[in-house]
């Protein structure tokens, strides 16, 4: 809020905060800050991802898809073809969701979050090997969440590289030992048959 209390009028600041709140479950103050932003500034694409995936959590796929609309209609971005994606996996339309997150790579081939999302969508149709390269690609392309790691490990064992999960599964162990995912990954995979 010190950031807006020096510039009050700056849609970006606002849309971050709207962001923060709606990550934190303020929603009404998220959608009150999108909706100031879209009154002042309506080609601000930020808005419209930003609460689409508000939405998103809260449910309302269709709300979602009218502010993704809104967004593309300004002009495609890395971000909203991720949204899309994200969209479409939670519809379980897989192949639609790896589409988007491609595109979404064209526009911005350093996108860490649609390279593990992509992974993501390989995963749910039960691409193991794709799951895994795009994985290892979001963590090489600064993605350095336990989580990430974590399915980089399964991705790798359900592929077959019995070396590369066991390496993941070390990295997480050691950065990480008292992550309680961490844990279970180790018991996971000390059960799994590797080929």
């Amino acid at each position: 809020d010190w950031a807006i209390a020096l510039d009050p009028g700056n849609p970006v600041f606002r849309v971050n905060r709207a962001a923060l709140y709606g990550f934190v479950g303020r929603d009404a103050e998220a959608f009150d800050d999108y909706a100031s932003v879209e009154r002042e500034d309506p080609d601000r694409i930020e808005l419209y991802t930003g609460r689409a995936a508000l939405w998103m959590r809260k449910g309302r796929l269709d709300r979602a898809a009218e502010d993704l609309d809104r967004s593309f209609s300004v002009r495609p971005s890395a971000a909203g073809w991720t949204v899309r994606g994200n969209l479409a996996l939670l519809e379980g339309r897989t192949a639609d969701a790896s589409v988007c997150y491609t595109e979404a790579l064209i526009l911005d081939p350093a996108h860490a979050e649609a390279l593990r999302m992509r992974g993501h969508a390989a995963r749910a149709a039960g691409r193991w090997a794709d799951a895994a390269a795009d994985l290892a690609e979001a963590i090489a392309k600064g993605d350095r969440s336990v989580a990430t790691r974590i399915d980089l490990a399964r991705a790798l064992a359900r592929a077959g590289d019995s070396k590369g999960a066991r390496r993941e599964m070390e990295r997480v162990l050691t950065d990480h030992p008292g992550h309680p995912d961490a844990a279970r990954l180790r018991t996971e995979l000390s059960g799994y048959t590797f080929r």
